[in-house]
């Protein structure tokens, strides 16, 4: 019995001897914690330095993809400007070629008033044929312009001042404009007709103007 107790002793011995240590362990963190408090979770160094290496590069992978950003955009108003470029040279090279041509049309027409081309007036066939090409090549538009070195007059009044009734039918079939007025005197073929007194004229500016009512009556 005896030995029984003296065992018990001892492991109760041993407990007390466990909690005590327990408890001054304990004591031991307590102060240890309230003298020195656990830092802030931003402030624990390892954090702090992930968080700054995440954030520079956040900004790092913002600022780049902003460069990149800005290169493309560059590039667009460059490709754009670029696209632009190229069509203002095609209107400014379509342009030049517009003027060419008008300038072309104008001279073949004073060519046909030129006294070089006075034998035309002998040579119907002929004649006939370069008004053709004239017409099919430069448009009704060269027939119908009013020169400023002729008074502001179109071909069809200058064939008839000058009496060419061969070369003012051919303009006439090939769609020159009798009631187009000169710039300068504002005279049309019918005004200038009559003054000459000469009926033939006048019956073909009507005929023109009845046949071109006609045409425009079936086209619509």
């Amino acid at each position: 019995m005896r030995q029984e107790m003296d065992e018990m002793r001892e492991k109760l011995m041993e407990a007390r001897t466990e909690v005590e240590h327990a408890n001054d362990a304990a004591h031991y963190e307590i102060k240890k914690r309230q003298s020195n408090p656990p830092r802030p979770p931003a402030e624990i160094p390892g954090r702090e330095i992930r968080g700054r290496a995440a954030k520079t590069a956040r900004n790092f992978l913002k600022k780049e993809s902003g460069q990149k950003q800005g290169v493309e955009e560059a590039r667009e108003p460059r490709e754009a400007q670029g696209g632009n470029a190229k069509f203002e040279a095609g209107q400014r090279e379509a342009a030049t070629s517009s003027k060419a041509d008008a300038a072309k049309a104008t001279t073949d027409v004073r060519w046909l008033f030129d006294l070089k081309a006075k034998h035309l007036a002998e040579m119907p066939k002929e004649e006939e044929n370069f008004v053709r090409l004239l017409a099919e090549g430069e448009g009704v538009a060269a027939l119908d312009f009013r020169d400023p070195e002729a008074k502001g007059r179109t071909a069809l009044l200058r064939a008839l001042s000058a009496k060419r009734s061969k070369l003012f039918t051919l303009l006439l079939e090939q769609g020159a404009d009798p009631m187009l007025a000169s710039s300068a005197g504002g005279e049309d073929c019918f005004d200038v007709a009559s003054v000459l007194g000469d009926t033939q004229y006048i019956k073909a500016c009507i005929k023109w103007v009845v046949d071109d009512l006609q045409t425009r009556a079936t086209t619509r």
